[in-house]
């Protein structure tokens, strides 16, 4: 039938990709990997050479093995080689099967997510609203793959500075993942956190509170108890109660979660400088300067700057 005949297809295409892929980084495809000592580049290079010319012909081939080619070059540094292939490989996609093909959203998505992880944001926007588009329209307005590409917008908002569009999308991704998966599942607690924290720079202190604290009991549900997002979380709502004048609730909350970042990611992390920010500040304007002066006895040994992460 037309649907074997697909699959069958499908099956040799990754079988090719793969042994291409394993005879590229085995250094046997070409003469020109035989070099005694090829750097990781080199040998992207090479590959990225070879790909080009095993499947000229054959651009579903080419679109998979330059997106993968893409991904290893930005995992070594070279990010400028990384996106210029991860640009190369939707746009091959989508000429051949359509913008609305799920592969070429997923190669869209890689290129969008490797320009995020380099800082490129305003690059990354305008994919990122075309990604919302089509994934809306491909597999729907509740389908986890539309969720997550609105989530990733709303990340890059945030990162421009765009914190009304980005508290909108952000509520729209959780309201979306909570009935998708429940409130205690780890993406809906993600996403409940990134709201937080933008209510939060919006000043809306109150209405932060609340999603701080349904994250981080989810967080506690769903992760390892020493795990770095539940002490984040629990010194983001510390934070919210300093700021609030409640010391005596924000005090256990903000020197448990020092505690634990400092065994987890150690002291001189962002968070674990926030957090001892945090703490200072507590004492201080709860008039406590001695045990205000005990922690900032502790900045000697740590360096407190830079933003939270």
């Amino acid at each position: 039938s037309e649907q074997v005949t697909s699959a069958q297809a499908n099956t040799h295409q990754a079988a090719d990709i793969s042994r291409f892929l394993v005879n590229i980084f085995g250094l046997h495809a070409t003469d020109e990997l035989s070099l005694r000592s090829p750097s990781a580049i080199d040998l992207l290079d090479a590959a990225n050479k070879e790909a080009l010319r095993r499947f000229a012909k054959d651009p579903k081939s080419l679109a998979t093995v330059l997106s993968h080619l893409g991904a290893a070059y930005g995992g070594l540094g070279a990010h400028g080689k990384g996106v210029e292939l991860l640009r190369r490989a939707p746009a091959i996609r989508q000429k051949e099967f359509g913008d609305q093909d799920p592969e070429t959203i997923s190669l869209m998505n890689d290129l969008a997510a490797q320009l995020y992880n380099q800082g490129e944001l305003a690059e990354g926007e305008p994919i990122c609203r075309r990604l919302v588009e089509l994934s809306a329209k491909s597999f729907g307005n509740e389908d986890e793959r539309t969720l997550t590409a609105v989530n990733n917008l709303a990340q890059i908002e945030y990162g421009l500075g765009k914190l009304d569009e980005a508290e909108k999308n952000f509520r729209h991704a959780m309201k979306g993942r909570k009935k998708a998966f429940g409130e205690a599942d780890a993406r809906t607690a993600t996403t409940t956190y990134q709201l937080a924290v933008v209510l939060f720079e919006r000043g809306k202190l109150a209405k932060a509170e609340p999603f701080f604290r349904k994250a981080l009991k989810a967080f506690e549900k769903t992760l390892p108890s020493g795990h770095s997002l539940i002490s984040t979380a629990r010194s983001s709502l510390g934070g919210i109660m300093v700021s609030l004048g409640r010391f005596d609730e924000a005090e256990p909350f903000l020197l448990k979660s020092y505690e634990q970042l400092t065994a987890t990611v150690g002291p001189d992390h962002p968070t674990s400088r926030a957090t001892i920010n945090r703490i200072i500040s507590m004492y201080t304007l709860w008039n406590k300067p001695a045990k205000a002066g005990k922690w900032r006895e502790r900045v000697g040994r740590v360096t407190v700057s830079g933003p939270e992460s």
